[in-house]
């Protein structure tokens, strides 16, 4: 039987002992420092993404301006979009990028500024960070030959 007496020396005795036990200190170390780590991983994600994914951005747009001068012109907005559209290479989210090309004819000294903008919505995968816009865009000059 137990007596009463004993009862506070078999505590600080239990205490004492528990105090010098190094068991389960790597567990807790563990799971105090994953969500740190995980969280510093997936934010390395995330910035490798977007630095990524803005100069495929700022590649596409020159390459449809491309596209447009060496056919002298001789395409549509919508040719150029899907050209422009089809050099966005390895972007996840590729469907969430918006094309936009404008051509028009200046009648009077017949030449073309040929304008390209991309713009897409950066969707991240973690999802505390929020999307922004991210966009790009080029230009170029063509001048046609006088049909005079």
């Amino acid at each position: 039987m137990l007596s009463l007496h004993r009862l506070p020396s078999r505590l600080a005795a239990f205490c004492a002992a528990f105090r010098r036990s190094e068991r389960g200190i790597i567990a807790a170390e563990f799971a105090l420092a994953l969500p740190i780590v995980v969280m510093l991983v997936m934010g390395l994600i995330e910035i490798g993404r977007v630095v990524y994914t803005q100069p495929a951005l700022s590649f596409a747009a020159p390459e449809g301006t491309r596209y447009a001068i060496v056919r002298d012109g001789e395409v549509t907005t919508e040719e150029i979009e899907a050209y422009a559209s089809s050099r966005l290479i390895g972007v996840v989210d590729h469907q969430l990028a918006v094309f936009a090309a404008t051509a028009p004819v200046d009648p009077d000294t017949n030449t073309s500024l040929i304008t390209i903008q991309v713009s897409m919505e950066y969707r991240p995968w973690f999802p505390y960070i929020p999307g922004f816009t991210m966009s790009a865009d080029s230009s170029g000059f063509l001048a046609f030959p006088n049909s005079n």
